[in-house]
């Protein structure tokens, strides 16, 4: 489905500034290799023999143009950005940032087509308005709400944007 997208230009890179980045050991040997690093001071967490590697932000593989030096070889997490998967709700959450902005309007008008109702525009406002708080770093107990997909409207929408190609 992200096939179908891009970042723009105008992108802060807020996914690598402003959280962890979990990879899981593959992912790391994975950068280790395409990066010919040998990345050792990097934390990690482990649960049930499972061990979590976490790169703080911000990313170390961030340019200073805000884009991805290790693209090639990037984890899992940072190929599905602007998705996360919400284990409590089985949902998809999509990040409200300018690429999430973008799938969530295309996603609104792909429900309005399949439904025969329009968009309603409250919904357009709200996403907007999430965004501008997403990318307000002057308030950090904002509450964000994440626009959800459930895992068969992912399907069904991905399968729209490869109709559309």
């Amino acid at each position: 489905m992200l096939s179908n997208y891009s970042c723009p230009s105008d992108c802060f890179a807020f996914c690598c500034t402003s959280q962890d980045i979990e990879l899981i050991e593959k992912e790391l040997n994975t950068l280790r290799k395409g990066t010919k690093e040998n990345i050792t001071d990097i934390e990690f967490t482990e649960f049930d023999g499972n061990r979590t590697y976490i790169i703080k932000p911000p990313c170390r593989y961030l340019s200073e143009s805000n884009r991805c030096t290790v693209y090639r070889w990037r984890p899992e997490v940072c190929k599905s950005f602007p998705f996360n998967f919400h284990p409590e709700t089985h949902m998809f959450v999509v990040y409200p940032c300018k690429l999430g902005v973008d799938i969530c309007k295309d996603f609104y008008a792909f429900k309005s087509q399949k439904t025969n109702e329009p968009v309603p525009l409250h919904k357009i406002r709200n996403l907007e308005a999430e965004s501008e708080l997403y990318y307000d770093d002057t308030n950090d107990d904002a509450q964000i709400s994440f626009t959800k997909m459930s895992f068969s409207e992912t399907i069904e929408f991905s399968k729209f944007l490869k109709s559309k190609k």
